[in-house]
């Protein structure tokens, strides 16, 4: 986790939150499965995220 943290230039916490995150349960072993961290990127990406000037448009 760490060398590819110092890679990619990140927190070593980021790569364990996100390997965490995109990790599967089969069998009572955890597996990075490259499926769930498109599934939720996927997820993530078809919620429109509203703008603050949609919710506070100037006067």
């Amino acid at each position: 986790m760490h060398e590819i943290a110092r890679r990619l230039d990140r927190a070593a916490s980021t790569i364990s939150r996100e390997l965490r995150r995109n990790t599967a349960t089969r069998s009572g072993e955890l597996e990075v499965r490259a499926t769930t961290a498109q599934r939720h990127a996927e997820l993530s990406a078809r919620r429109p995220r509203r703008t603050k000037l949609v919710f506070n448009p100037t006067p």
